[in-house]
């Protein structure tokens, strides 16, 4: 069952290769680290933060997030969050933000749905 989990998150579009060589190729500590990303908070507190423009603490939350998806594998949320990151520390556009936000809502939906099911 775990080995489900790392193959549907590879399917998906993540890097679960080289998630699985950064922990000796050991799937226990893998999927164990995986099935704790659904309570970090720092996805909840970047969209609370981004709806009310607030781009400084935006940035903090979403850096967080970027490095916790990163060590994960879960390219889609770090290849995402590695945009915004990049905008909020230049211009600020917000059209551009909340368009990447959009994608990043859909992206981080789709892997909570994966992981939620092999909880």
């Amino acid at each position: 069952m775990t080995e489900e989990l790392l193959i549907r998150l590879e399917e998906a579009g993540n890097r679960i290769p080289e998630l699985m060589k950064r922990f000796a190729n050991n799937e226990a500590i893998c999927v164990r680290l995986i099935k704790k990303f659904p309570s970090d908070q720092n996805y909840e507190k970047y969209v609370s933060e981004i709806r009310v423009a607030d781009c400084k603490n935006a940035e903090q939350s979403v850096h967080t997030l970027k490095g916790v998806a990163s060590n994960l594998g879960l390219t889609k949320i770090s290849d995402l969050t590695q945009k915004i990151v990049d905008e909020l520390r230049g211009e600020c556009d917000m059209t551009k933000i909340n368009g990447w936000t959009t994608e990043l809502e859909s992206a981080y939906a789709e892997t909570i749905d994966i992981i939620s099911a092999y909880m």
